[in-house]
Parts: C-alpha cells; sequence; structure tokens
C-alpha cells in the first residue's frame, strides 16, 4: 500500500469535520474503512479542524479516497480532489533526495564536511552531510530560536535568506557534539539547500524541478516564492487562545522562513506518485537507495519518537502553519534487495 496523504485544516477551533464525500473506498474491508473514519473523527474532532483528505492506494490503484469536511470556511466550500496545500516539512524529503541524486553524480559525497561548501558553521569541520541528512549534527533549530520568533511576529511576510535562517540557528549553544545524538532541526535541512546551490551553481528551486519534480512529472507540486497560496488549495487555521478567534493563516508567513526545510505546495495525488517513487528509489542508484536505511533504528530520537516496525517504510509527518499533512509508503526498492528504515525518515516533523 501506498498512503499517499492524510491532510487535514487545523483550526484549533471552529467547526469540528462534519460530512464527508466518498471518491473509492471499493478496495478496503469495511473494518478497515470504519478504522480510517474514526481515526480522523478523532483528530478532527480533538482540534476542531474543518476539514480532512485522505488517499490510500496500491500501486496506481485507489483503494480508499475520501474527503471530509470544508477546504475552506469562508467563504463555505466543501474539500474535495484536486486542492493545492502546503507540505510542510514532507519538502524535506524532495531536499534529502537531491542531495543523493549529487552524490549519484559524483558531485558531493555524503561523508563531506559541511564547512567544504558553507563557512562559517561551528565544527563544520566535523559536522557531514550524512549528519545533517538524519539529524545527528546537533545543530540547534532556528525555527525555536526567540529572537528570530520575534522577528516573525513584527513582520511575517519578511523575506528571509537561507543564512539569515542558519545564523540563527548556530547562535545557539548545539545540542551535542556532531554524530553524538539525534535532535530534530529544520537548520540541517536549510544547510542542505545552501549546499545544493553551491554545488550546482543554481537556485535551489531550478535543482528541484530539473532533477526531482519534472523526472517524475509532478505537474501540481513546486516551491512556494511568495505567501500567497495560488489556484484552488486548502486554507489554514489556527486558534489565538488570547483573543478567541480563528485566523486564517493560508497566507500569513512568507514561505522563505522554511525554504529547503519545508516550503513546498502539492496535492494529494502528486504526493501519491511522490510516495510511491521515494519508497521504490525511482531517481536514485541501488547503492544510494540503500544508503538511506543504514542506521537509522540506532538513532533514539527517531525510533523511540516514531516508533515504526525495522524495514518496512518511509514515512513524513508535518504540522505547522494551519495544516497537518502525513505521507507515507512501504520501502520496495526495484532494484536491490537491501530493506532497512530510510534516512529520509530523518525528515520527519
Amino acid at each position: 500500500l501506498t498512503i499517499a496523504v492524510c491532510a487535514l485544516m487545523l483550526a484549533m477551533a471552529g467547526t469540528s469535520c462534519g460530512k464527508k464525500k466518498e471518491a473509492a473506498t471499493k478496495g478496503l474491508p469495511p473494518e478497515k474503512i470504519e478504522a480510517i473514519d474514526e481515526a480522523i473523527y478523532s483528530v478532527t474532532d480533538k482540534h476542531h479542524a474543518p476539514g480532512a483528505l485522505v488517499g490510500v492506494w496500491e500501486g496506481d490503484d485507489a483503494l480508499f479516497l475520501r474527503f471530509y469536511g470544508n477546504a475552506s470556511l469562508e467563504p463555505s466550500e466543501l474539500m474535495r480532489e484536486g486542492l493545492y496545500f502546503r507540505i510542510g516539512s514532507i519538502t524535506k524529503t524532495f531536499t534529502a533526495v537531491m542531495v543523493l541524486i549529487l552524490a549519484d553524480d559524483g558531485l558531493l559525497s555524503l561523508d563531506d564536511p559541511v564547512s567544504g561548501f558553507v563557512e562559517g558553521v561551528p565544527d563544520g569541520e566535523r559536522i557531514t552531510l550524512r549528519m545533517l541528512l538524519n539529524h545527528t549534527s546537533g545543530i540547534f533549530n532556528y525555527g525555536v530560536d526567540t529572537a528570530l520568533n520575534e522577528a516573525i511576529a513584527a513582520d511575517p511576510h519578511r523575506v528571509w535568506k537561507p543564512r539569515e535562517l542558519v545564523e540563527a540557528g548556530i547562535s545557539n549553544p548545539p545540542y551535542f557534539p556532531p554524530g553524538e545524538g539525534c535532535m530534530y532541526s529544520n537548520t540541517n535541512y536549510v544547510l542542505l539547500g545552501m549546499v545544493v546551490e553551491k554545488v550546482t551553481g543554481n537556485p535551489f528551486e531550478e535543482e528541484l524541478e530539473r532533477r526531482v519534480i519534472a523526472p517524475l512529472g509532478l505537474r501540481d507540486t513546486y516551491m512556494a516564492k511568495s505567501p500567497e497560496l495560488g489556484g484552488e488549495h486548502v486554507s489554514g487555521y489556527g486558534y489565538d487562545p488570547e483573543s478567541g478567534e480563528l485566523m486564517d493563516l493560508t497566507d500569513y508567513l512568507d514561505p522563505s522562513i522554511v525554504w529547503a526545510a519545508g516550503g513546498m505546495v502539492s496535492t494529494l495525488e502528486d504526493l501519491r506518485a511522490w510516495g510511491r517513487a521515494l519508497g521504490e528509489g525511482q531517481l536514485l542508484r541501488p547503492a544510494t537507495f540503500e544508503a538511506m536505511f543504514e542506521d537509522m533504528n540506532d538513532l533514539p530520537y527517531m525510533t523511540e519518537f516514531f516508533g515504526y516496525p525495522k524495514n518496512t517504510a518511509w514515512a513524513s509527518w508535518t504540522s505547522a502553519g494551519g495544516w497537518a499533512t502525513m505521507a507515507c509508503s512501504p520501502v520496495t526498492p526495484r532494484r536491490s534487495s537491501a530493506c532497512r528504515k530510510s534516512r529520509l525518515r530523518s525528515s520527519l516533523s
């Protein structure tokens, strides 16, 4: 199975998810459908989310495709197929594959130090690209830096440079020495985006389109360039406990604040295709695909937090900015018998 997306409009107050529209439920037994419904209603009721969309596929066959509640509250629009939404930290899986493609092309090695590409990173000569990919670098997560969050609140539409985000991260003490722990950090993936630009001499967005999006035919997937989410889309909501007001967060933040760590937009169908491509290693050489799975089960933060069984699947989860999205797929390599847990699971948030 490929479970492509469970995307929720997160509203911490407001109308809870109600009506559901079925597109396909023919491939799952009734008890499975009931279990999915119960899980969705449990989450949406807990967070008072207005809507959700869920898809389960086996290969190209839709076993379960259902749209719950509303895609927008004002104006009121039902959830439906073909809508754009922000995918948050699922972006990291795209960034990681980009780096692995560059390794396949001989433009870098996963054991290269980040100091060879980006100057000024403390202990950069000891922090490898592999450590950035699997969150063992120890570099502080800029997303929880106090000064940066105050700046965001003061000017949500500020356009941030990647270097500014990195500076916010490295201005704080590291979590641990390089390679001696595991802690999620958006700073790691902003640095990887900078590495891509240094190696190729091109903007990250261009390389993403050329090396990943276009080869897979992901026509509705892109890096956001402005706060406005164009086209027919799912709106995102949040609740301000101080004012008691429900806020539309759809266009609240400039996507540069997350960039290569979380700035992409996609659709249910495109994430289905991406989940399958990632689980099969479609863009990578066999040895590189195998390298994605090594030692992931030995990282305590990842195994304790996510608890997935070994050797079975990759998954990516994000909850931020008014949306919650999850995409996952079994690891079914087409060209390799190796089947260990994917390093791309390090991109969960």
